[in-house]
């Protein structure tokens, strides 16, 4: 398992995400902020979104997606921070300049978060697991920012690793561990699950990838139609998909999302705009829609970070 399907030889994938990224720069900047609950989205006087949210606040339960009127009851202590959308795309540039001292193909999913195809590079002899730690190493040198990396021989599974060990991390999934790592691993990490996907796998009671691998092929086409064959190959590992170069991001997703969500949300669209106060009650309309589909999200986000701050390390690197 985890390998491709054309049985060609593994390669070596790193799925790298500064951690809180929004909120990590806003801290940074101002250091009267550190130890404290932060978040970056709307001011919660009406239907503002939580964009980004430090380790402190996600440990009150405020998370990405969340309302932040929630969030502030949750954490009455909280600091929401108003956006700056222009100064978090300069910044993930200039760390994006870094991935590219490594290798040549580094495909961007938003500015938090980046896949690096580490398989070619002659960097630490192609370790991919020194080539991810150098990263992490010179990111906090020279942004003063942590990073989370994970290490495997797809994009599915190292976007999977990276979520294991946050915050400032790294976890390897090496070939041997692929099954053990699976049999656990929330079905809410699967890449694109569609909320039909997702309210039909609640009804089915499947929740863990070992749960889909119980069922055949055709079960799950049976069940899932058009994305049988896709849950098929995830739940077992495989993942044929190559690291896109690009120099563009193509959407804002809400920070640090999983493979619980295919509708990305443009934060410009779901937060206010920034003021010249970080605490104007400025708001920006947000749908019915637009907010339904924040708080599954929410709900996405708070079962994976549960199931992963309570779980056991039941794998040794």
């Amino acid at each position: 398992m985890g390998t491709t399907n054309s049985g060609e030889i593994p390669k070596k994938i790193i799925h790298i995400g500064i951690d809180f990224f929004y909120a990590a720069i806003e801290i940074r900047d101002d250091p009267s902020l550190q130890g404290s609950p932060v978040a970056v989205g709307g001011a919660p006087t009406k239907k503002g979104v939580i964009s980004s949210a430090n380790y402190e606040a996600r440990e009150a339960g405020v998370l990405p997606g969340m309302e932040s009127s929630r969030g502030r009851q949750l954490c009455p202590k909280l600091f929401i921070i108003l956006p700056e959308t222009k100064k978090y795309e300069k910044e993930s540039k200039k760390i994006r300049a870094i991935f590219y001292r490594f290798t040549d193909l580094v495909e961007p999913l938003s500015l938090d978060e980046t896949y690096l195809d580490v398989s070619d590079s002659d960097h630490f002899k192609g370790d991919s697991a020194q080539i991810a730690s150098e990263i992490r190493r010179v990111i906090g040198l020279e942004f003063r920012l942590t990073a989370s990396a994970g290490i495997a021989n797809n994009k599915f599974l190292a976007r999977a690793a990276n979520a294991w060990k946050k915050p400032n991390d790294q976890f390897l999934i090496r070939p041997d561990m692929v099954n053990e790592f699976l049999i656990k691993l929330p079905v809410e990490m699967i890449w694109e699950m569609e909320k039909e996907i997702a309210d039909k796998m609640a009804a089915l009671n499947l929740k863990t990838c070992g749960d889909l691998q119980k069922l055949s092929l055709d079960e799950l086409n049976s069940h899932f139609e058009s994305k049988g064959q896709q849950l098929y190959n995830l739940s077992r590992g495989i993942d044929d998909r190559l690291v896109v170069p690009s120099k563009e991001v193509k959407s804002f997703s809400l920070e640090e999302t999983f493979y619980g969500t295919t509708q990305s949300i443009d934060e410009s669209e779901v937060v206010e705009k920034q003021s010249d106060e970080k605490t104007s009650p400025a708001e920006t309309p947000v749908s019915e829609e637009e907010n339904e589909e924040a708080q599954r999200m929410a709900k996405i986000y708070q079962s994976v970070f549960e199931s992963f701050k309570e779980a056991k390390v039941i794998l040794i690197e």
